[in-house]
């Protein structure tokens, strides 16, 4: 079974454009808004990573 890592930073320092991104670049984006959504549709809007 593959096991498959997951990337936590853009290959770019700053996002003022999406010339130069990669496909893992644009995969991470979507991937991290699909967890922000997640967290906006919540009744309590923390993540469970900073709520206290």
């Amino acid at each position: 079974m593959a096991q498959s890592t997951r990337r936590t930073a853009l290959s770019v320092r700053h996002l003022v454009g999406i010339k130069d991104l990669t496909e893992s670049d644009i995969q991470l984006i979507l991937e991290t808004a699909s967890q922000f959504k997640e967290v906006i549709n919540r009744p309590i809007k923390k993540s469970p990573r900073y709520a206290m």
